[in-house]
């Protein structure tokens, strides 16, 4: 399935990206799937909704965010900048990258495990500008991360409110 809103794209695949088939022992994404979805909607009779915020910032002269896929509980994320116009020189970078495994071996990761760079080809990029959000459907194929950014001697931060939409199992009665 593909869905294309203006700039943001959005693409669903039952299976890891770059494999002709499913993998041998499909049981873990079925039962992960069970748990969020009845009839192809989020299931929330056995579960709560919790909606999360932070304000991060990660300094232009370095910073980075290493490869990762978000961790279990989380089912979608809102990244919006908070930064003004002219506020973020486009030359630091810091936009998100959409990432896919070059090994195979790496494209399932239902636990959040963080990779390196180099094991990862980047699909897009979406800039780091003024009035613009990024929305995340995690998945346990759906690495992103944020390049190494060459502000040398900047004071510029990369500043951010990430909003997070998390999936709880409601305690047995």
């Amino acid at each position: 399935m593909y869905f294309k809103y203006d700039h943001l794209e959005f693409r669903y695949d039952p299976y890891p990206i770059g494999l002709a088939k499913p993998l041998p022992d499909m049981s873990v994404i079925k039962q992960f799937r069970k748990r969020l979805t009845y009839a192809g909607r989020l299931n929330l009779s056995a579960a709560r909704l919790i909606s999360r915020f932070e304000f991060s910032m990660l300094p232009a002269d370095g910073g980075n965010i290493l490869p990762h896929t978000d961790s279990p509980p989380r089912v979608i994320t809102l990244v919006v900048p908070m930064v003004d116009e002219g506020e973020w020189d486009t030359a630091f970078g810091g936009g998100t990258d959409l990432n896919q495994a070059k090994e195979v071996r790496h494209n399932f990761n239902q636990t959040n495990e963080q990779g390196r760079f180099e094991d990862m080809d980047v699909i897009d990029t979406f800039e780091f500008t003024p009035n613009q959000d990024v929305i995340f459907i995690r998945t346990f194929n759906s690495w992103h991360s944020v390049r190494h950014m060459p502000g040398a001697g900047s004071k510029a931060m990369r500043k951010r409110l990430p909003s997070t939409l998390r999936h709880f199992r409601k305690s047995p009665p």
